[in-house]
C-alpha cells in the first residue's frame, strides 16, 4: 500500500502539517496519520478533490466565441445563433474534462440538453459526474412533447450509459409552470439558474426588460403574461416540494430575504456561485458575503 508524506495537508478545517496518508491501490486514501516517515514526499498543500457543481461540457467548444460583458439575453441569443452552427465538439468536451481533472475536480454536475456527452462521461472514470438534463419549453401545450423527450434523454444516460442523471428546469424564466410541475413530479435533483441577472430580476418584478424584446425576437411573447410578481416569495414555495434537493445556481441579484428564505423553505437546497461567469456575462458578482457558506457550492460555468 503506498504511502505519503505531505507536506501540508487540509484537514479538520486547518492547514496542517507532518502527516501520511495510506493509499490502496484504487487511489483511494484509506488513512491519514500523524508524522512524517521516510516516504514519497507530496510538496505543497494537499486537499481534498474538488467539486465543480454547474458545469455546461456541450458548450465547451464556444469558448472565446462570445464577448464580455454584453448581458444575459445577447448571451442566450449567441448561444442560440452559434450552436444551430456548430451544435457541439467532442474533441473540446474531453479537453475541458481533462482540464478539470488537472486542477482537482474529482466530481462534477453537468448540464446536458442533449446526449452527445454521454459516451465521453464513462471514459473518464476518475471523474464522477452527474447529469442534469436540462428542460426548456414556455408553451403550456407542448409539455408532453418536452417532458417525454427529457425521459428518453434520462434512459438513455442511466440504462444505456450507466450514468447517475436527472431532469432538470434550465430557468423559472425559460419554463412554464405546467412544465416545471412535470419535472418536479418526476425528479428529486434538480440545478436551476436563478436571478442570474438584472435583466432577470426586472422580468419577475415589472414584466418589463431585455427578456421582453428577446421572446419576442424568438417568437414567445404571448407566453409573457405567465410571469408574476413574488416568484420567490410566492410562486416557487408553492410549486415546490421542500424535500426535494435542489442547487439555485448562480443567486447574483438574491436578496438577503430571498437567500433567507429560499434556505428556510427548502432545507435540502444549495447555493451555487459562478463568479467568473458572472463577472463574463454581467460584470457583476453574487453576495457571496450574506450566505451561509455551510450551504455554499462552487461552478465553473461553461467555457463559453
Amino acid at each position: 500500500m503506498p504511502v505519503f508524506h505531505c507536506e501540508y495537508i487540509w484537514l479538520n478545517f486547518q492547514i496542517q502539517k507532518e502527516y501520511t496518508l495510506n493509499v490502496n491501490e484504487k487511489g483511494i486514501i484509506v488513512d491519514i496519520c500523524s508524522g512524517a516517515g521516510n516516504v514519497e514526499l507530496l510538496p505543497g498543500l494537499t486537499i481534498p478533490g474538488l467539486v465543480n457543481t454547474h458545469c455546461h461540457l456541450e458548450l465547451s467548444h464556444l469558448q472565446g466565441k462570445i464577448e464580455l460583458g454584453e448581458g444575459m439575453t445577447s448571451f442566450l441569443g449567441k448561444i442560440i445563433e452559434l450552436k444551430k452552427q456548430i451544435p457541439y465538439s467532442a474533441y473540446a468536451q474531453k479537453r475541458a474534462m481533462e482540464e478539470m481533472l488537472r486542477n482537482g475536480i474529482v466530481a462534477v454536475a453537468d448540464v446536458s440538453n442533449e446526449g452527445n456527452s454521454f459516451i465521453l462521461k464513462k471514459q473518464f472514470p476518475n471523474l464522477y459526474v452527474h447529469t442534469f438534463i436540462e428542460l426548456l419549453g414556455l408553451n403550456p401545450q407542448k409539455v408532453e412533447q418536452v417532458i417525454q423527450r427529457g425521459i428518453e434523454l434520462l434512459q438513455l444516460a442511466t440504462a444505456y450509459y450507466e450514468l447517475s442523471a436527472s431532469l432538470t428546469p434550465h430557468a423559472f424564466y425559460s419554463v412554464s409552470i405546467p412544465l416545471l410541475q412535470a419535472i418536479h413530479r418526476i425528479s428529486d435533483y434538480m440545478s436551476i439558474h436563478l436571478m442570474e441577472s438584472f435583466a432577470e430580476q426586472e422580468l419577475f418584478a415589472t414584466r418589463t426588460g431585455d427578456f421582453i424584446n428577446f421572446f419576442s425576437q424568438l417568437g414567445l411573447g404571448e407566453y409573457v403574461e405567465d410571469y408574476r410578481v413574488g416568484l420567490i416569495e410566492k410562486i416557487i414555495p408553492q410549486i415546490l416540494d421542500s424535500n426535494k434537493k435542489i442547487l439555485w445556481v448562480h443567486n447574483t441579484v438574491l436578496r438577503p430575504s430571498q437567500i433567507q428564505l429560499l434556505a428556510e423553505v427548502f432545507p435540502k437546497s444549495y447555493f451555487c456561485l459562478c463568479p467568473l461567469s458572472n463577472l463574463y456575462i454581467n460584470q457583476i458578482l453574487p453576495p457571496a458575503e450574506i450566505f451561509d457558506w455551510d450551504r455554499v457550492t462552487l461552478g465553473t460555468d461553461s467555457l463559453a
